[in-house]
């Protein structure tokens, strides 16, 4: 009935499609769980996120709902990293994502008010959910960026961050090291705190 292809064509290598395959519809059916959203992570092979809802009242915003399912079904499944598109390979909880986004937010607590920007920079998986959820949790407005394949790449971060006005940059430790020296070398970058958020 509904059925996409994952194709990207915005800047973050994320794009949000609704309801998704019959066939994924059909594997959660029975966990009493509803597709409400995928998200196409574009790399050597396309790879899936599959974020799952529970019946019952709609919350407001995000954080609304992430704070009721983390209170009512915190072992229930929120999110499932499908490899390849059908492979299930990790999974995360409501409750594992709140307590993650809360030390996340008290990171930013630090050196952001409410209403700045952070810096995304992550590759496909659930390390970056944790940070946009703890970005909504603090009050930060999250800012995703592609991570750099080429020199060219790095531009576009720095138009990206001066644009934005960002206070920080939120990443995991092997796109720290990797970019490390790089960052603190460009001047609009390398003022900015980074924060590994896998700690």
């Amino acid at each position: 009935m509904f059925s996409y292809r994952a194709k990207c064509c915005v800047p973050h290598p994320l794009t949000v499609l609704t309801w998704g395959t019959r066939q994924l519809r059909q594997r959660y059916a029975a966990e009493n769980m509803r597709p409400h959203r995928l998200i196409a992570c574009k790399g050597p092979a396309y790879s899936w996120l599959l974020l799952t809802e529970s019946p019952g009242r709609k919350a407001n915003t995000f954080t609304d709902m992430l704070l009721s399912r983390a209170a009512t079904h915190g072992d229930r499944r929120a999110f499932v990293f499908l490899r390849d598109g059908e492979s299930e390979e990790a999974t995360l909880t409501y409750g594992e994502l709140h307590r993650r986004a809360l030390a996340v937010a008290e990171k930013l607590s630090r050196i952001c008010k409410r209403g700045d920007r952070a810096i995304l920079l992550y590759p496909p998986g659930f390390d970056f959910i944790v940070s946009f959820f703890g970005c909504l949790y603090a009050g930060v407005i999250p800012v995703p960026v592609s991570v750099p394949n080429r020199k060219r790449g790095i531009e576009i971060v720095r138009g990206v961050v001066i644009d934005a006005g960002a206070q920080c940059i939120l990443s995991v430790d092997a796109l720290l090291s990797k970019f490390g020296e790089i960052l603190a070398l460009d001047p609009a970058l390398g003022r900015l705190p980074r924060f590994n958020t896998e700690n």
